[in-house]
């Protein structure tokens, strides 16, 4: 078994996101005693991404957009080379994604626009270290070393409020005055914030897949494709085409990862495969706002890269320290299939474990190794019953089936 470990971090709201500092205040403290006393939250998220890869390397780390809060071309610069800089050590690959707030309306972020050139100036900075695909779709096939596990950047802002740019001012001040708003001409566009993944995308991604064999697509983008847990007023709250998205990523062999951002919450989705219901289709993934903590998402494979199950830590910020993470498994195939991808002494092992009623930790490190039966934990196949965190002579391993 191999696991793939990713981090996602959500949307950053650059410069904002520097002034956010974890202070347990219960007195309302003014901003200038918060800012003395309370640490940094970016420094909370950077500091545990650190932690955390010296237990468990990370093979990427991802960003889902909004790296600024209005499109400021200083701040995007800014916060590409504050993450830079401090996740440098890790030696890890760094992709993104743009988000609606990198946008400066009404200019979109399409790939011949001003905008566009002069963010693609800011990528090429020497100081930023971030891969960032503002194209409808880029490719990342390296990254995972694996040519069977691909990370895939869709650009679903590439179409935010061009959509509109051809309808007459006129039209839209006459659909907004009929909702009883006074909204002024220039800021229409604010207030029809349309996104968008192409078409030709997503059909051409779906041979990509079928075409090169592919065994682990993860994509990333900004927006969500199914809607969100907490309820929104806008005209145009969710993506356009969601639905198209949605089913035909679902109806793919085989199962997607899709990683986003925008709803500021960590919400996951999993969607069965319409064609064949014993199979998951598309597991969804959100990203908090990074100034409340980040996700890491750990996908097990069998040894030729299918993947068998999503293990997804939520790591949240709780006052002035990273809370201990909730964690979620998602078992992509049924459990015969995923019994039938695993070798011989594996097997074996679970079949003892089902017939004993468990055994002892150290035991099942002895004979397997603490890193496999980890994976098998991840992967739903065994559990492990942890009295006291410090001394593992009191854990107890069992088989999570029967």
């Amino acid at each position: 078994m191999h696991a793939f470990n990713l981090a996602v971090i959500g949307d950053i709201h650059y410069p904002l996101a520097r002034l956010s500092n974890a202070l347990d205040d219960k007195i309302f403290s003014p901003p200038g005693v918060v800012a003395a006393l309370g640490k940094p939250r970016l420094s909370i998220l950077i500091d545990d991404l650190i932690k955390t890869s010296k237990q468990q390397p990370f093979d990427a780390i991802l960003f889902v957009g909004d790296f600024t809060t209005g499109g400021s071309l200083p701040d995007f610069k800014d916060a590409l080379i504050y993450f830079s800089r401090a996740l440098q050590s890790l030696n890890v690959p760094l992709i993104g994604v743009p988000g609606n707030h990198d946008l400066k309306k009404p200019q979109s972020f399409s790939e011949n626009s001003e905008k566009s050139i002069e963010f693609e100036r800011a990528i090429l900075d020497p100081e930023n270290k971030i891969l960032l695909a503002y194209s409808a779709l880029r490719e990342f096939p390296n990254v995972l070393n694996s040519s069977n596990a691909v990370i895939y950047a869709l650009n679903s802002c590439s179409n935010c409020l061009e959509l509109w740019q051809s309808t007459p001012k006129q039209a839209l001040a006459n659909y907004i005055s009929g909702m009883h708003l006074t909204v002024p001409d220039e800021e229409l566009y604010d207030y029809f914030d349309a996104p968008f993944l192409e078409t030709d995308s997503i059909t051409s991604l779906v041979s990509k897949l079928d075409g090169a064999g592919i065994k682990l697509p993860i994509l990333l983008a900004h927006h969500n494709i199914l809607p969100q847990k907490i309820p929104r007023v806008a005209i145009f709250p969710e993506m356009l085409n969601a639905g198209f998205v949605r089913h035909t990523l679902a109806s793919t062999n085989p199962p997607v990862v899709y990683i986003h951002g925008h709803v500021h919450d960590d919400s996951i989705d999993v969607i069965a495969n319409p064609t064949n219901h014993a199979q998951v289709g598309l597991v969804t993934v959100s990203a908090p706002l990074a100034t409340d903590g980040y996700i890491q998402v750990r996908v097990l494979t069998a040894d030729d890269d299918t993947p068998l199950a999503v293990n997804i830590l939520q790591k949240r910020i709780d006052k002035v320290s990273m809370a201990r993470p909730q964690e979620t498994c998602i078992q992509l195939y049924g459990r015969t299939h995923v019994l039938s991808m695993l070798p011989e002494p594996t097997k074996r092992y679970l079949d003892d474990l089902q017939l004993s009623g468990g055994d002892r930790y150290d035991n099942s490190i002895a004979l397997h190794g603490s890193d496999q039966i980890n994976k098998l934990e991840i992967a739903g196949l065994i559990s492990i019953t942890r009295p006291t965190l410090n001394s593992c002579s009191t854990w107890r391993v069992r088989c999570s089936y029967d």
